[in-house]
């Protein structure tokens, strides 16, 4: 029994001055870098932001939008959302030769991660030159302006410039009309304004796009460019004109 007691005290004594030697230790010399970080930290990596990559060219990318196989413009798309606004000139140039409407929807898609209203041009863009096998454009053009109305209303401006002051196609301007419409009294100055600032207004049809848009958002503020549309010498433009106003002064 005496020499029980005798072994369980020496090893206790072991234990503790094994303790205490390890804490000399890292008292000296500071825990090892991982022992320091918290313990969150050492359970899960620290997050990480997704990269293009590195020898990725965004005019190659571009081109791969067109592609035939969605798989492949699926991961173009993905490379040149990463990429951001420095990939926009290279989308608005393949735009216009994309082959199909499904095509053109993912391109779209890919802008819109980009956001902001840099993508506008090329969102004109992408209504630009579409073939006659390519397929029905009123999905695409329906989503166009959605995303039309979506910056137009933080940039009534930018939308302008881009589809409603430019000589761009009817498509587009058919999406701005309506993006127009949903805006409201904002856009009222700028449709106007582009109105005014022809002596002859160049497309008859453009006009009367921009005359049942105003008579659609229904703000009065629009009399000085209904008056100069009135005196343009396109057929029927008076009546519409005449239209226009019942609708202003209904609403």
């Amino acid at each position: 029994m005496h020499w029980a007691k005798k072994t369980l005290l020496i090893a206790v004594f072991s234990t503790v001055a094994a303790f205490l030697t390890a804490a000399l230790i890292v008292a000296l010399t500071g825990p090892g870098e991982e022992a320091a970080r918290p313990p969150a930290a050492r359970a899960r990596p620290g997050p990480t932001q997704p990269s293009a990559p590195p020898s990725a060219d965004p005019k190659e990318l571009a081109a791969k939008l067109n592609s035939a196989d969605p798989a492949e413009r699926a991961t173009a798309g993905t490379a040149l959302a990463i990429l951001g606004k420095p990939a926009l000139p290279h989308i608005a140039d393949a735009l216009p030769q994309s082959p199909t409407i499904a095509a053109r929807i993912d391109a779209v898609t890919v802008l819109a991660q980009i956001g902001g209203p840099e993508i506008l041009p090329a969102l004109v863009k992408s209504l630009e030159n579409i073939p006659d096998n390519a397929g029905k454009p009123d999905e695409l053009q329906t989503m166009v302006s959605d995303i039309m109305t979506g910056l137009g209303n933080h940039d009534m401006d930018a939308l302008s410039a881009a589809a409603i002051e430019t000589d761009c196609c009817m498509l587009a301007k058919e999406a701005a009309a309506r993006a127009c419409v949903r805006i409201g009294k904002q856009a009222v100055g700028h449709v106007s304004g582009h109105i005014l600032k022809w002596n002859v207004f160049p497309h008859p049809d453009e006009l009367r796009l921009w005359l049942r848009t105003l008579g659609e958002i229904g703000h009065p503020g629009a009399d000085l460019a209904l008056e100069h549309a009135a005196s343009q010498n396109i057929e029927g433009i008076k009546e519409l004109v005449a239209e226009t106003r019942r609708k202003i002064a209904a609403k």
